[in-house]
């Protein structure tokens, strides 16, 4: 149940990878409530109920994609996005760029680069 702080909204399909992107923003103790899912249309549902500080996404999703989420999250909420993903092709890259994406993380990424855009993206901690 989120709490009284803007949101951290994480969508992953894998659950395996869910579990590690939670952990892993957890242990870096941010002023922010971490919303799990795994699709986009529940990110969106999410995000109408919740201020979003930043929305780090999959690409492969069922339903609506994780670039289509991401130009969707920068038009309503204008929060910074962070996308992971196992098909980091040019084309998706310079996609990704052009629909003002702020991180690009290849799968497999190492925890520390997933740290490093995060810390790049929000604020500090209060």
């Amino acid at each position: 149940m989120p709490g009284p702080f803007p949101a951290i909204i994480v969508v992953e399909d894998a659950p395996d990878i869910l579990i590690v992107l939670r952990r892993v923003l957890h242990d870096l103790q941010l002023a922010y409530d971490i919303i799990t899912v795994d699709n986009g249309l529940s990110a969106l549902a999410q995000a109408a109920q919740h201020p979003c500080a930043l929305l780090i996404t999959d690409y492969m999703l069922s339903g609506i994609n994780g670039l289509e989420l991401a130009r969707e999250f920068k038009e309503r909420w204008r929060c910074p996005v962070i996308m992971i993903t196992a098909y980091a092709t040019p084309e998706l890259r310079e996609a990704a760029r052009t629909a003002g994406i702020d991180r690009f993380l290849s799968k497999p990424f190492m925890v520390d680069a997933l740290e490093t855009a995060v810390c790049r993206v929000l604020p500090p901690a209060r």
